[in-house]
């Protein structure tokens, strides 16, 4: 009886020293981790908010090759989520994006079956000697001393897992190819349908004078057009471009109108499109038209570096008038379409 009365005592002391112990230590468990990167913030983002690519370079995913994904919602940006179901190792749980602002931060949610809040993720992304310095940091909330005790294992499990992950994911970047659109606020955003009238015509890409002389000339007929037509027009001039050339621009001149009684084909080449909404890589060139073709031709670039195709003609909108602006402050609204995912 002394002997079970020493144990039930030594058993109480350790609840107790559990439980007070456990009170002691923080309720919060935060690990952060940084990595330098030879590519543009811009180009990480890309990457990180991207969540149907996560696994390329997530430090997690070899550890069961045969656990299986579910994707909801977008395949990037807010409201994106990736459910994962794998061995014990890897667990059950989900991820989704719940801020992104391109290019500098992605917040994630991560929760855990078993656990009542989920955890979370954040990547910053800044600007360094052109390339970029990410930081990932995670944060989890301990609720209870047992939940304490587990977070000072938690912390170094999940500062060794993102060192791996890091690594994985620089190394994953540097094999693509560097592009920098970091001039041109580049995101991700869902393009909006139109209805337009539009005029095809062409000009040689170096020769400036001529391209402005042509475009004034389209887009005079296209008024005419729409004067005669009794369309209002509801939007800013822009251009569609299916397949840019280095040396000729081939493009349609184009009118955003709304249609009030109709619109009657006739014989001046003029068509009525209906251009659908979808995903789209924006950017804004801001500064003379002299440095549009570069700038188009490097968001496409940045859309291949980032693993996504164009899917119909590039929109170029402009979006000041260049009769009151001056050169150098010229905004143009670049919206490259892309696949759906």
């Amino acid at each position: 009886m002394r002997m079970l009365k020493w144990l039930l005592a030594i058993v109480l002391a350790l609840v107790v020293v559990f439980l007070a112990g456990g009170m002691l230590l923080p309720d919060h468990v935060e690990v952060e981790r940084s990595i330098d990167v030879d590519r543009p913030p811009a180009q990480v983002h890309a990457l990180v908010n991207d969540l149907s690519r996560f696994n390329e370079w997530s430090p997690w995913a070899a550890r069961d090759p045969q656990a299986s994904y579910r994707f909801e919602g977008p395949a990037a940006g807010i409201g994106a989520r990736m459910h994962w179901q794998g061995n014990a190792e890897v667990g059950v749980g989900n991820l989704s994006i719940l801020e992104s602002e391109a290019p500098g931060s992605v917040l994630t949610a991560v929760a855990f079956e078993g656990f009542d809040e989920p955890a979370l993720a954040r990547f910053d992304i800044a600007a360094r000697d052109g390339g970029s310095t990410v930081s990932w940091r995670f944060r989890s909330d301990l609720r209870g001393p047992t939940m304490r005790w587990l977070g000072l294992f938690i912390g170094r499990g999940v500062g060794a897992d993102y060192e791996r992950g890091l690594a994985s994911l620089k190394a994953l970047l540097e094999s693509t190819p560097l592009v920098d659109v970091s001039d041109l606020a580049v995101r991700e955003e869902q393009m909006r349908g139109l209805e337009v009238i539009a005029l095809a015509g062409s000009a040689p890409v170096d020769d400036l004078a001529l391209t402005a002389a042509t475009l004034g000339g389209l887009y005079g007929r296209l008024l005419e057009h729409a004067a005669a037509q009794s369309l209002d027009i509801a939007g800013q001039p822009l251009t569609l471009t299916a397949a840019p050339d280095p040396d000729t621009w081939r493009f349609q001149a184009a009118l955003p109108v709304r249609l009030g009684a109709g619109w009657r084909p006739d014989d001046s080449g003029i068509e009525l499109l209906q251009l659908p909404a979808g995903p789209a890589l924006v950017g804004e060139h801001v500064g003379a038209y002299a440095g549009l073709a570069d700038a188009v031709a490097r968001l496409e670039a940045h859309a291949r570096a980032i693993g996504r195709e164009r899917s119909g003609a590039i929109r170029q909108t402009y979006v000041s008038d260049p009769a009151d602006t001056p050169e150098e402050d010229l905004v143009t609204r670049i919206e490259l379409p892309l696949a759906e995912r």
